[in-house]
């Protein structure tokens, strides 16, 4: 649990955490807006900073967006769910370490989010953000996020496609 200092933002968010015996562990956020007044708040979650899977140059960057991103360049990708990015996932990955790590929503609501992979000089880092612009929390509710799941494979891309079809297929 996390509530906000901050008089101006007058939140509590909860995070609940799930693993199993799949390669993946499961997140959601909650937030709860106890003041009186409407929040526009841009939300970013999960956010992992820092990310490396054995050397930053072998660490290779998979953002199917339109026009998909496959290497191990340093940029920054930036895109929000719909044409510009059809999927909900996103796959990082090192073939020499021997496998990665995948990012995956599960919204079957299409709600607004912008997804965000970033490789630089202190490694990878990646979030889903909601905007400000379309999450607004009403005063005395609370809002609940899309579960996110981050996934851990061997090998490359692929698998966190595999992934995805099987999650799409169920």
């Amino acid at each position: 649990r996390y509530v906000s200092t901050d008089p101006t933002l007058p939140l509590r968010c909860a995070v609940t955490m799930r693993v199993d015996e799949s390669p993946e562990a499961s997140f959601e956020l909650a937030v709860h807006n106890d003041g009186p007044q409407p929040v526009d708040a841009e939300i970013r979650f999960p956010v992992l900073n820092g990310l490396r899977l054995g050397e930053l140059d072998d660490l290779q960057c998979f953002f199917p967006q339109y026009r998909n991103a496959l290497g191990p360049d340093r940029e920054t990708y930036y895109a929000y769910a719909g044409v510009a990015f059809p999927m909900q996932f996103f796959d990082l990955f090192d073939e020499r370490a021997g496998g990665g790590v995948w990012l995956r929503t599960e919204d079957l609501a299409d709600r607004q989010r912008n997804y965000v992979l970033s490789k630089q000089s202190d490694g990878a880092r990646l979030f889903v953000e909601y905007p400000g612009l379309t999450t607004r929390l009403a005063p005395g509710t609370m809002s609940g996020f899309p579960v996110t799941k981050l996934g851990f494979h061997a090998g490359d891309w692929r698998a966190a496609v595999q992934r995805y079809r099987d999650w799409l297929a169920t």
